[in-house]
């Protein structure tokens, strides 16, 4: 079971990258490589970004909690 908090922590987020999303939009968007000038790029890019530390941090975790970087 879901605490409530956390269940409304997620549901204020998802309403804040909707809203983000909703005003992407209506910004000008000045493209370098082509791709980068789409609507929700950033939102994707930044997403994937996010993912990809965690993903390398949870990895770091486990080599670090079996001792893989002891000096014995």
């Amino acid at each position: 079971m879901i605490p409530a908090i956390l269940r409304r922590a997620v549901l204020v987020l998802a309403a804040v990258v909707a809203l983000l999303l909703g005003a992407d939009f209506l910004v000008a968007h000045h493209p370098y490589f082509g791709i980068d000038g789409l609507p929700g790029f950033a939102l994707a890019f930044g997403g994937l970004a996010a993912l990809a530390t965690l993903a390398l941090g949870a990895a770091a975790g486990r080599l670090i909690a079996r001792g893989a970087f002891d000096d014995d």
